[in-house]
């Protein structure tokens, strides 16, 4: 699901920085995505949000998450998810930092890495 607003134009360029995959998963629009996530929720959705700061389940985690059918809204590689967006959410998910040392933080990683790591996290989860 993409938001109309603020979102890239789906083209040939992004197929290509996709390596394909854009051609072989259906893709839809929304005008107002909190509508899209309320509708969503009343029909037995889970909503999850991703978050750097705040209480969030830290990922990996051993506890079973997504029994519900779920959706998971990552914000942009800037500012996140705003905050309309994180109160519609039910769980925030964060994937645990690699580094522990405040020499060397590493508290975000680009959005496709993230992406691929959460959601491979959750398919475990339903294993």
């Amino acid at each position: 699901m993409i938001c109309s607003r603020n979102s890239a134009p789906l083209s040939p360029v992004v197929s290509k920085a996709s390596s394909g995959a854009l051609e072989l998963i259906t893709i839809r629009n929304c005008k107002n995505l909190i509508s899209f996530l309320e509708k969503s929720k009343s029909g037995g959705w889970k909503i999850y949000g991703t978050n750097l700061d705040g209480p969030a389940i830290e990922l990996p985690t051993t506890n079973e998450i997504a029994t519900l059918p779920s959706i998971v809204v990552f914000g942009n590689e800037g500012t996140g998810l705003r905050t309309n967006i994180k109160q519609v959410c039910d769980e925030m998910l964060r994937i645990r930092p690699l580094y522990s040392d405040p020499k060397t933080p590493v508290d975000c990683l680009n959005i496709g890495v993230a992406v691929g790591v959460i959601l491979s996290h959750l398919r475990k989860s339903n294993q």
